[in-house]
C-alpha cells in the first residue's frame, strides 16, 4: 500500500511538471506561475490569504462593530428577518479579486476553494436534523451558463452534509439591478419578486447563502419570503461590503 501511495505521488508530481512545461499555468488572481505540485488553480500565497477575518462583527447582520458579540445600532432598532449572519471577510483585497474572477472571469474552478473557506453551518440553536441549505435565486431575465452561488452551495452541502434545496426559493419576476438604487427603491424593486415552496422549508432551519452581502435588501426580501413559509432563517455569505 505504501509503495502504491509513493508511486501515485510520483506520477502526480511528474504530471504536474509536464503541465507546467507545456501550458505554463498561472494563478488567475495574481498571475504568478504555478510551479508547486499542490498549486492546482490558485497559488499558495493567494490560497493562504483566503481565511476568515477575526474582526468583530454584528452577529445578526455581520456589519463591523467595536466589540465581539455586540449588535450594531441598526439591528438593535430594526432587526432583519434573519436570526444570524456569518460572512468570511470584507469584500476587498483577495476575496474581492477571487469572487470577481469566479463570477465574471470564467474561472469556474474557484468554486472549490470558495466553498471551503465558508464557515460550517453550526449556528446557535440550529437543529441539525431540520436544517437545509437554500441560495438566493438567480434572476430569470439574466441568462448565465452556470449559477455561481448554486455551484458553491452544492460543494458546501456535500462538504458539511447538509441537504441543498435549490428549488425551495425561486425568483418569479426579473428586476432591475440593485446597484445605484436608494434603500427604499431597492425594497420596492424586490417587492413580490420571490416565491418560496413551503413544503421544503416549513418548520425547518434554513441556511440562506449568497456570495456578497451588500445592503442586505435582497437577503431580507428572500428571508421574509422564507419566514412567511414557516422557516427559521440564518444567512451565510462569502463577503460583506465594508
Amino acid at each position: 500500500m505504501r509503495l502504491f501511495s509513493r508511486c501515485k505521488k510520483v506520477l502526480f508530481q511528474a504530471g504536474h511538471l509536464v503541465r507546467v512545461f507545456l501550458f505554463q499555468p498561472v494563478c488567475p488572481v495574481c498571475n504568478r506561475q504555478l510551479v508547486h505540485f499542490r498549486e492546482t488553480l490558485l497559488c499558495r500565497r493567494c490560497l493562504a490569504e483566503l481565511v476568515a477575518s477575526a474582526d468583530p462583527a454584528c452577529p445578526r447582520c455581520a456589519c463591523p462593530v467595536s466589540r465581539h458579540g455586540g449588535l450594531c445600532v441598526q439591528c438593535m432598532h430594526a432587526p432583519p428577518p434573519f436570526l444570524e449572519t456569518r460572512c468570511v471577510a470584507a469584500y476587498e483585497g483577495i476575496f474581492r479579486e477571487v469572487i470577481l474572477r469566479y463570477k465574471y472571469g470564467g474561472v469556474a474552478g474557484l468554486a472549490r476553494p470558495l466553498s471551503r473557506c465558508l464557515p460550517p453551518p453550526d449556528f446557535q440553536n440550529l437543529g441539525a436534523e431540520s436544517q437545509i441549505l437554500v441560495t438566493v435565486p438567480d434572476d430569470p431575465g439574466r441568462k448565465r451558463t452556470f449559477s455561481p452561488v448554486k455551484e458553491i452551495a452544492r460543494r458546501y452541502a456535500r462538504l458539511h452534509h447538509i441537504p441543498f434545496r435549490p428549488k425551495a426559493l425561486v425568483k418569479i419576476r426579473s428586476t432591475a439591478p440593485q446597484a445605484g438604487l436608494s434603500l427604499s427603491a431597492r425594497k420596492r424593486n424586490l417587492a413580490g419578486a420571490f416565491y418560496c415552496r413551503s413544503r421544503y422549508v416549513k418548520n425547518r432551519d434554513v441556511v440562506l447563502m449568497d456570495d456578497v452581502f451588500t445592503t442586505g435588501s435582497t437577503l431580507k426580501a428572500c428571508a421574509r419570503e422564507l419566514a412567511r413559509a414557516g422557516a427559521r432563517v440564518r444567512v451565510i455569505a462569502l463577503a460583506r461590503t465594508p
